[in-house]
């Protein structure tokens, strides 16, 4: 696909995209930053628990513990480590 200049930003923080050297992500037809694609699908993309690719119409669970990588999970992946 081709976007005019002014036209390739983040669909969720409105950033724009069309600078050399900056990185972003096509998902379920959202074009989003790497901040906002790292907040809403985990560095990977994928679920922590299973593995599995994570689609962009899907809610997950997140995991914001301090001096932690964020993990991302389906919901049905959730589950607590402590109990």
């Amino acid at each position: 696909r081709y976007w005019h200049h002014g036209c390739l930003k983040c669909t969720c923080c409105g950033q724009a995209l069309a600078d050399m050297g900056r990185s972003f992500y096509f998902k379920g037809g959202m074009i989003l930053c790497k901040s906002d694609y790292t907040r809403m699908f985990g560095s990977s993309g994928a679920c922590a628990a299973c593995g599995q690719a994570i689609p962009a119409s899907e809610f997950v669970m997140r995991t914001n513990a301090p001096q932690q990588p964020l993990h991302v999970f389906h919901i049905k992946c959730f589950a607590c480590s402590k109990c």
